[in-house]
C-alpha cells in the first residue's frame, strides 16, 4: 500500500530551438548547416519533505509513507547544443558526403537518495515504537552543501565523418564510410584520497581523446533483372548510440568527497526522527560513514556494436503481395560492463559450489557480510568498464499486401536469440550492477538477455470504403503475439553474503542433503515439492543453481481494433474525422483473454526464502505459511497502487474527434 505522502510530482519543461541552412554552390556541390539547442528542467518530489518509511505487514505486504527516498532531492537541468556542417559533392557515379557533428551537454543532476532518511520496520507495532530494522542516511560531507553533492559536468563530442555512395551500375549501389567520435569532459570528478592506493587506479578519470571510437561501415543494394521487382540488400558496420550521459555522471556524484552514507540497525544508537532536516547520525553500522565510489575505467570506450544485416525483398506473383526475409546480427564491440569494486574477498564455497563472502557461516547478520572488503570504502562502489560479450541475432519473414480494392494487410514472424552480460537497466551505477542475477560477483558471462522476445508474430488487416462522396469508412485490426519475457528464479535473501538480494536459487532434490526446511510442516514441504514438479524448468533442474533468465513468462496476445469515419466539415475543403480505438479487444470479449502475466514488474521470481546458512554451508529454506507460501506466483500486469492509471491487461476505449482544414 502506498499512501499519498509517498506520492510525488514530476514537473518538467523542455524548450527546443533549431536553425538549418541549405546552400547550393554549384551543380555538383551543396552544403547543409544545422544548429539546435535543447534545455530540459525537471524537479521530482513531494511538496512536503519527509523521511521514507517502509512498514512490512501481514502476508509479505508493505505500507509506504513519507517521501519516496529516490525523490528526497531530485532535480535535473540540462542544456544541450548540437551542431553539424556537411558538404555533398556529386562526381559522376559517386556521391561524396563529409563533415562533422558536435554535441555539448551541460548537466546539473541532483539525485539526493536518502538525504531525508530512509527507515524499514518489520511490523506496525515496531513502527509505533520507533523500533526500525534498518536506517539509511546520506548527507553532505563536512564543508559541503546539498548542491555540492549533485553531478555537475560539461560533456562534449566532436565527430568528423566521410562517406561515399557509389552507383556501380544500374543494379548495384555501394555506400561506405567512416565516422570518429571523440569525447571530452571539461572537468574530472573530485579525487578521493586513498582510492588509487586501494584499487590501483584513480577515481577522478575524465574522458578525452584516448576514449575515441572509430566507426567504419559499408552497405549495398542490388536489384535483380526480373519481371517482378526483387532486391538483395545488406551491410556491416560499427555504430554508437547517443552517449550515456547519466552513467558518465555517476562518478561526479558518488565520489566519496562531497557526501557520506550511514546505515544503522540500532534505534538506540540513532533514534527514528520524522524531521527531514534533523536526522540522527549513526555512530556505527555496516556503512559507518564510509564512501560509495563510482569510478570509470581509464580504458573505457563509449558503447558501440557491430551490426550486420542481409535481406531479400521480392514482389510475389499472387495478389500483389510483397515478401521479405531479413537476417540481422548485432554483436557487442564495447558494451557497458559494471563491476563491484569492494564486494569483499572469497572466504570459501557454499554447499552448491558458489563462492561465499560470509565472514563466518551460520549467521545472516549484516555485519557478517562482505568479508575482506577494503576499509573506508563502501561495498556498493562500482567500476564502469567494457565487455565484448553479448549479441542478438534475429530472422524475420514478412508479407505485405498494399491497398487494393479496399483491402490491405501485413503479417510477419521474427525469431530472436539474444544474450548479454548485464541488462544495465538503471540510471544508477550500483542498481545497474546489483539487479543482474549472478552465481558469483563480477562474472563476465553472457546469458539470455532480459528483454529477449524469442518468438514474435505481428499481423494487421484493414478495409476502407467511401460510402458517400470521398468520405471514407475504415476498419483496422492489429495483432501482436509474442513469447513472454525471460526471468530468473532467485532466493528471497542474500545467499552468498555479498550484500545483494539477487542470488539465483539452488533447486533442491526431493531429499536433498544441502537443504533443510526449518519449522515447515510435512504438508508445507510436500506443497513446495509439488510446486517445483509443476514448473517445467524447476523440475528439470533439480540439484542445480537456476540459470539467469532461463525461465519465461507466458505467451502474450493482444488485438487492437480501430473504426474511423470521415465526415464533411463546416466549409469547403474541410473535413472532420471520428475514430474509436478498442485496445485489447480480446479482453473485451473475455476477461481471461489478453492478460499479460508478470512478476511484480521485475525479471526475477522468488522460489523460496532464505532462513539460514549452516556452518557446513548448507541452506535452511523458509517456506512461509499455508496461506502465504514464500514462492512467488504470477500476477496480471496492470494497474496497482503505484501505477493506478496503467492499462495493459484490461480493455479500454479511446474516442478521438479531429477537424482538418
Amino acid at each position: 500500500m502506498v499512501l499519498t505522502s509517498h506520492w510525488y510530482n514530476i514537473d518538467n519543461i523542455t524548450k527546443n530551438t533549431s536553425l538549418q541552412l541549405f546552400s547550393d554552390w554549384t551543380e555538383n556541390f551543396s552544403t547543409e548547416i544545422k544548429l539546435s539547442q535543447q534545455t530540459f528542467d525537471q524537479v521530482n518530489g513531494n511538496p512536503i519533505d519527509q523521511p521514507e518509511v517502509d512498514i512490512e505487514v501481514a502476508n509479505g505486504g508493505h505500507i509506504f509513507i513519507g517521501e519516496d527516498n529516490n525523490r528526497h532531492e531530485n532535480q535535473i537541468n540540462t542544456d544541450r547544443i548540437s551542431a553539424s556542417i556537411s558538404g555533398t559533392y556529386y562526381a559522376g557515379d559517386h556521391t561524396i558526403k563529409g563533415g562533422f557533428d558536435y554535441q555539448r551537454h551541460d548537466v546539473y543532476n541532483l539525485y539526493g537518495r536518502d538525504l531525508h532518511g530512509t527507515y524499514q520496520f518489520d511490523s506496525l507495532a515496531d513502527f509505533a515504537a520507533g523500533n526500525y530494522s534498518r536506517y539509511d542516511l546520506r548527507t553532505p560531507a563536512d564543508g559541503f552543501t546539498v548542491d555540492d553533492t549533485a553531478a555537475a559536468l560539461v560533456y562534449s563530442q566532436f565527430s568528423p565523418f566521410l562517406q561515399d555512395t557509389w552507383q556501380v551500375n544500374d543494379r548495384l549501389s555501394l555506400m561506405y564510410g567512416v565516422r570518429v567520435n571523440i569525447p571530452k569532459a571539461a572537468d574530472a570528478p573530485p579525487k578521493m584520497p586513498g582510492f588509487e592506493a586501494a584499487f590501483g587506479f584513480p577515481n577522478d578519470y575524465k574522458l578525452g581523446s584516448d576514449n575515441k571510437v572509430v566507426l567504419p561501415r559499408v552497405s549495398f543494394n542490388y536489384s535483380f533483372d526480373t519481371e517482378r521487382h526483387s532486391q538483395l540488400r545488406g551491410g556491416i558496420g560499427a555504430f554508437q548510440s547517443v552517449p550515456p550521459f547519466v552513467w558518465l555522471a555517476n562518478p561526479y556524484q558518488n565520489n566519496g568527497v562531497t557526501s557520506v552514507s550511514y546505515r544503522s540497525n540500532d534505534p538506540a544508537d540513532a533514534p527514528f526522527s520524522p524531521d527531514a532536516f534533523n536526522q540522527n547520525i549513526p555512530t556505527g553500522g555496516p556503512s559507518g560513514g564510509v564512501a560509495q565510489i563510482d569510478a570509470i575505467d581509464p580504458d573505457f570506450k563509449l558503447p558501440t556494436v557491430w551490426k550486420t544485416s542481409l535481406a531479400y525483398d521480392a514482389e510475389l506473383p499472387w495478389y500483389g503481395l510483397l515478401g521479405s526475409i531479413e537476417l540481422q546480427n548485432i554483436r557487442a564491440r564495447d558494451a557497458v560492463f559494471y563491476q563491484a569494486l569492494n564486494i569483499g574477498q572469497v572466504q570459501g564455497t557454499l554447499a552448491d559450489g558458489r563462492n561465499s563472502y560470509w565472514c563466518t557461516l551460520g549467521s545472516l547478520s549484516g555485519s557478517n557480510k562482505n568479508c575482506g572488503r577494503t576499509p573506508g570504502f563502501d561495498w556498493d562502489s562500482t567500476l564502469l568498464g567494457n565487455t565484448d560479450k553479448g549479441s542478438s541475432t534475429s530472422l524475420t519473414f514478412a508479407l505485405n499486401k498494399p491497398l487494393v480494392d479496399g483491402w490491405f494487410g501485413s503479417i510477419s514472424y521474427t525469431y530472436t536469440k539474444a544474450d548479454e552480460v548485464g541488462s544495465d537497466g538503471s540510471s544508477q551505477a550500483w542498481s545497474s550492477y546489483q539487479f543482474v542475477s549472478r552465481v558469483n560477483p563480477n562474472e563476465e558471462i553472457a546469458t539470455t538477455a532480459t528483454r529477449e522476445i524469442r518468438n514474435s508474430i505481428k499481423a494487421s488487416l484493414g478495409w476502407e470504403h467511401a460510402f458517400f462522396g470521398d468520405y471514407k469508412t475504415s476498419i483496422t485490426a492489429y495483432y501482436n503475439g509474442r513469447d513472454g519475457l525471460p526471468y530468473t528464479w532467485i532466493m528471497d535473501g542474500d545467499v552468498n553474503g555479498d550484500g545483494i538480494f539477487q542470488d539465483p536459487a539452488y533447486i533442491p532434490l526431493v531429499d536433498d542433503p544441502n537443504v533443510s526446511y526449518g519449522s515447515a510442516t510435512a504438508e508445507q514441504i510436500a506443497a513446495f515439492q509439488a510446486f517445483i514438479d509443476g514448473d517445467s524448468y524447476l523440475s528439470s533442474h533439480r540439484g542445480q543453481i537456476a540459470g539467469r533468465n532461463q525461465s519465461r513468462l507466458p505467451w502474450v496476445n493482444q488485438l487492437d481494433l480501430g473504426i474511423q469515419q470521415e465526415l464533411p466539415g463546416f466549409f469547403s475543403g474541410h473535413k472532420s474525422i471520428v475514430r474509436l480505438d478498442v485496445y485489447n479487444f480480446l479482453n473485451m470479449l473475455n476477461e481471461d483473454w489478453g492478460v499479460t502475466r508478470q512478476i511484480d514488474g521485475f525479471d526475477t521470481r522468488f522460489m523460496a526464502a532464505l532462513d539460514g546458512i549452516n556452518a557446513d554451508g548448507t541452506y535452511v529454506y523458509d517456506l512461509g505459511s499455508d496461506s502465504n507460501p514464500s514462492w512467488q506466483n504470477l500476477t496480471p500486469y496492470d494497474a496497482d497502487s503505484r501505477y493506478p492509471s496503467r492499462l495493459v491487461s484490461r480493455w479500454s476505449l479511446l474516442l478521438t474527434l479531429r477537424y482538418e482544414f
